[in-house]
């Protein structure tokens, strides 16, 4: 992998010898330790499987302090999720770390059993999409929320069957923060987010009462109707956050990998919004888009 002649990875170090060209480093340290650094978590993964396959509790001994057992335990599970011959050199291992938490780390009755059948065709076509759209992590986590709400609304209610290949994740629109809106008075956006905090209570959320709450947002921000609610559908509660506040979006696990809580913060200027939902995307992300419409409006007094 090295060239002793003009630059060698050492332990703990590189060793590059001057003058180089600009293309031979390029192509050579520079595309190397790049390499290593984009595998490393992938080979540790298989050497952990390979381990423990062939020496059982004796591979404990390999471990040294440097791998926490949190840590041994999560590069061990994305190995055995997403196996070789379906990751992509193109994605990162966080993008295959996030994929492989997709419908939690044991699924459960959570969600339908006709996306649970279907979860590996669903991880492929997420990192698909996200090699061909240069997605982050934080907008494939949005697309991970919308296919888990869809799987979650789809088990609650007869509404119409999943489609028989996994389109709906290629479809996924995650437009660009912010959309123009009427606003109303400022109680009754309070109102709404009360509404919407008191539905993020009830997750798994049902969409009838989705629908009522939807009501209550498209009022209050002077909306026609939804046909789909902001809570229920991320696409829509994404385009209710005003333009000009930017969003970031954090998730809590458990020990199981189910996503227990979602923080969604709003920022604009000097001003921050931290909402936390337990369990529920589209609750955060509805609750945040009011709070920074309210933060929009003027003060009394102010035109």
């Amino acid at each position: 992998m090295s060239d002793p002649r003009t630059w060698e990875l050492r332990p703990r170090c590189l060793v590059v010898v001057p003058g180089l060209t600009f293309e031979e480093f390029a192509e050579g340290p520079w595309a190397s330790v790049r390499g290593i650094h984009g595998s490393a978590n992938f080979w540790l993964g298989d050497a952990i499987l390979a381990a423990e396959r062939e020496f059982g509790e004796r591979a404990s001994q390999l471990y040294d302090r440097d791998l926490r057992p949190e840590r041994i335990d999560q590069l061990r599970w994305v190995a055995e999720a997403i196996p070789p011959a379906r990751r992509r050199e193109d994605c990162s291992w966080t993008m295959h770390r996030l994929v492989a938490g997709l419908f939690g780390r044991k699924g459960g009755g959570r969600y339908a059993g006709a996306y649970l059948d279907r979860k590996a065709e669903y991880q492929d076509d997420l990192l698909a999409r996200a090699a061909a759209e240069g997605w982050d992590s934080e907008r494939m986590r949005e697309a991970i929320a919308a296919l888990e709400t869809e799987a979650r609304n789809y088990r609650g209610n007869s509404g119409p069957e999943p489609p028989a290949t996994p389109e709906s994740v290629a479809a996924i629109a995650l437009p660009a923060p912010g959309s123009e809106a009427g606003i109303a008075d400022p109680e009754a956006i309070r109102e709404a987010i009360e509404a919407v905090r008191r539905l993020g209570a009830e997750v798994p959320v049902r969409l009838a009462d989705a629908f009522s709450v939807g009501d209550r947002i498209a009022a209050a921000l002077g909306l026609p109707s939804f046909d789909r609610p902001p809570t229920a559908d991320l696409d829509v509660a994404l385009s209710l956050v005003p333009p000009g506040w930017r969003r970031r979006i954090e998730e809590e696990q458990d020990g199981d990998g189910v996503t227990v809580k979602w923080t969604v913060e709003a920022r604009r200027g000097n001003r921050k919004l931290v909402i936390g939902i337990a369990r529920d995307l589209g609750c955060a992300l509805a609750e945040a888009a009011l709070a920074a419409h309210l933060s929009d409006l003027p003060a009394p007094g102010e035109t």
